[in-house]
């Protein structure tokens, strides 16, 4: 039986492309805490409620333009 992830969790290369951003710009933007993030260990990854809350803080989109999963469970 195939687990299903509960969050999906996404990478700074991810939300960098997502952006439309550098990963450099978004390491700036985590070092300024202009965007939230998790840290696991070593490992810096961010939620689509994270991502989406930079968005609507940022620009005035109201919807998800972005069908980004925000309910934390996978679409695949």
């Amino acid at each position: 039986m195939k687990k299903e992830k509960l969050i999906n969790l996404m990478t700074s290369a991810e939300v960098a492309e997502v952006l439309g951003i550098s990963e450099r710009h978004l390491f700036n933007l985590r070092s300024n805490e202009e965007i939230e993030w998790v840290q696991h260990g070593r490992y810096v990854r961010f939620t689509p409620e994270q991502v989406m809350a930079y968005i609507r803080k940022h620009s005035q989109i109201k919807s998800n333009p972005l069908n980004i999963s925000t309910d934390g469970y996978s679409r695949i």
